[in-house]
């Protein structure tokens, strides 16, 4: 459902477009859309980018010994999975304030909620959990642990994602995309690296009772780039869109996002194996965060009469307005993130398991037993495999 929502939203804007032109034949009527699509992307950006940060940092859970163990000290996360939560994505949409809604004839949450009830009941529910019940960010991460000298050791970590990378991993895997990307020209890259450096301050090799603790400096660069440049809805397969007494609906143009961060930390790691094969463990990170989040929406809502008969003179001429609403953020943050976990050891594999809490806004609510009934902001869990020699 995650993956399919963003593409719902996108074919809710032509749909909600066509609902407003049956109301006016004025062009600048839809000047106030500008107003409210950017603020609908100003959300996107300061609801999405807290939760960036904690997804980024959730690469520093992939090893839960607070100093690596075995012969060579050596660690290989072949395959670590995360699920970052937040309270939504565009929490702005659920609001009805008409202060925050500039188009008068319609709400855009109601033309967009409207314009995704065509997907039935779950894109119903997703709407919900965009606009403020639980939404998950997903992320894949690899990694490696390498001992240094004067009780140092390096922990790594990193993801790339393109559009080519994309597109062969699902015809491998003999799927298909939902969308043609070629004709939407969608233009896609994902970006994460990072490590610690970490100084062991003690291990529990002096003693039955003593745990192993460390201390080390973080450091993560993470960047989302999304566009679509032949945005229009004879690409999404909707050319032409019948507009009721004023003729035939096109929108022409691109859109995008950019996601930025760069995220600089102090993190604190304790841990103690038990039983030979266990390892509980603890952390907690101070963090401080510089994201840049830019987007573009730059769209030409065209309604072409319908012919008459007999032809009507003069002929009406075709109603056009240019959308322009491109939104720029940076923002510098602090953040402070503890997290806990055990790992189980079935030499040389490791399974680690780890749930992380941004401190800063935590939420969780359980209101029903439905997809859309529970509400959960800055949780983060995360599980990784991986060989250690």
């Amino acid at each position: 459902m995650r993956k399919r929502l963003p593409l719902a939203l996108l074919l809710a804007f032509p749909l909600s477009v066509g609902f407003w032109a049956q109301e006016t034949q004025s062009p600048s009527i839809l000047s106030a859309l500008n107003a409210d699509v950017t603020t609908l992307f100003t959300s996107i950006g300061r609801d999405v980018t807290p939760r960036l940060y904690q997804m980024a940092m959730s690469g520093n859970d992939l090893v839960g010994e607070a100093r690596i163990g075995g012969f060579t000290r050596v660690t290989l996360s072949v395959a670590g999975l995360s699920l970052t939560t937040m309270d939504g994505i565009a929490r702005v949409l659920g609001s009805s304030d008409p202060e925050l809604w500039k188009f008068s004839l319609v709400s855009l949450p109601s033309a967009i909620q409207g314009g995704l009830s065509f997907a039935g009941s779950m894109a119903a529910d997703g709407f919900s959990m965009a606009t403020g019940a639980a939404f998950g960010l997903p992320n894949l991460r690899f990694g490696i642990g390498l001992p240094l000298p004067f009780g140092l050791e390096f922990l790594g970590n990193g993801f790339y994602l393109s559009r080519s990378i994309l597109e062969q991993v699902t015809q491998t895997a003999g799927l298909s995309l939902p969308v043609d990307l070629d004709g939407l020209g969608v233009e896609l890259e994902m970006l994460t690296a990072g490590g610690i450096l970490r100084k062991t301050i003690f291990s529990e090799a002096r003693g039955l009772l003593w745990p192993s603790v460390s201390i080390g400096a973080s450091y993560t660069y993470s960047k989302f780039d999304f566009a679509v440049d032949n945005f229009s809805l004879g690409a999404l397969g909707m050319d032409p869109y019948p507009v009721s007494g004023l003729g035939t609906l096109e929108l022409d143009g691109n859109l995008g996002f950019h996601t930025e961060v760069q995220s600089y930390g102090v993190v604190f790691h304790v841990s103690k194996t038990l039983l030979w094969f266990m390892t509980p463990f603890a952390k907690a990170g101070a963090y401080y965060h510089v994201s840049d989040y830019r987007s573009a929406f730059n769209v030409t809502a065209t309604i072409t009469p319908t012919p008459t008969d007999p032809p009507a003179v003069p002929a009406p001429d075709p109603i056009t307005q240019s959308l322009d609403a491109p939104v720029i953020l940076h923002e510098e943050n602090i953040s402070l993130i503890a997290s806990a976990g055990l790992e189980v050891k079935i030499l040389p594999v490791t399974l680690t398991v780890c749930a992380s809490l941004d401190l800063d806004r935590p939420v969780v609510e359980f209101t029903a037993p439905v997809l859309n009934g529970f509400k959960v902001n800055g949780l983060g869990v995360t599980a990784a495999l991986r060989i250690q020699i």
